[in-house]
């Protein structure tokens, strides 16, 4: 598992090359986007989410969110 999730990091790591971040900015992405997506996965497992709008629509709203926040650095 530690090695999955280190691979995920470097895959992630490697995609924030697109935009001007040094690497401690993209430590600080790469963190925040984890923790957004962790959240989500763990709140649904929960059954933390009980109202009818439909979730993966709000996934793909906060994740498109996520992303254009990081276009600042472009």
């Amino acid at each position: 598992v530690q090695t999955a999730g280190e691979g995920i990091v470097q895959l992630t790591m490697k995609t924030l090359s697109d935009f001007a971040l040094d690497e401690v900015e993209k430590v600080h992405m790469v963190r925040g986007l984890r923790s957004l997506l962790h959240g989500l996965v763990d709140l649904e497992r929960r059954s933390g989410f009980q109202l009818s709008v439909n979730l993966e629509e709000s996934r793909k709203v906060v994740v498109e969110t996520y992303v254009s926040g990081l276009e600042k650095f472009d």
